[in-house]
């Protein structure tokens, strides 16, 4: 078993925390996902080391349009501490080194935080668009080699016609 913060696969199961698109209740609600026969398999779990089987969600493989991790940049700006470094300059090197040390604290910095989704989008009744969210956590990577099995196990890699063209 390969365990890892905010989730986790194993074989051909990833066990993903729910964010949105299901009708479930509660925050940080896991759900295993697997791929069975013709069909995406979720599983609402309960349970941290002993996960039990709440409630079961088939989505036809043929009403998947596309599965993908997709990302949003969150910028948090931090105020500079002046005085702190003021005083951190004064400690180091005195009276000039306070003065630096003040100037360099003016103004804003930057932070840039990046925070990954995996879709699931298909064609829910009556053929709306519809999507499953999940947060992928630090397991990324076996997310997209589970998407990978989807694609070759389902045929979803791009297809060229005879005239050379990619076929959407």
């Amino acid at each position: 078993f390969v365990y890892i913060i905010m989730g986790v696969r194993v074989m051909d199961k990833l066990s993903l925390m729910h964010l949105e698109g299901l009708p479930i209740k509660g925050d940080s609600v896991f759900c295993d996902i697997t791929i069975q026969d013709e069909s995406l398999k979720i599983t609402e779990t309960s349970g941290i080391f002993k996960k039990k089987a709440k409630n079961t969600f088939s989505l036809d493989l043929n009403k998947i349009i596309s599965m993908d991790i997709i990302n949003e940049k969150n910028i948090q700006e931090k105020q500079k501490s002046i005085v702190g470094r003021g005083i951190a300059g004064a400690v180091l090197f005195g009276p000039a080194g306070a003065i630096v040390g003040g100037l360099s604290g003016t103004g804003k910095k930057q932070k840039v935080k990046t925070k990954n989704v995996f879709v699931i989008s298909y064609y829910g009744k009556d053929n709306e668009v519809k999507s499953i969210n999940f947060d992928p956590g630090l397991v990324i990577a076996f997310v997209e080699e589970f998407i990978r099995d989807y694609e070759d196990k389902c045929g979803k890699n791009q297809q060229v016609n005879e005239h050379g063209e990619i076929e959407l």
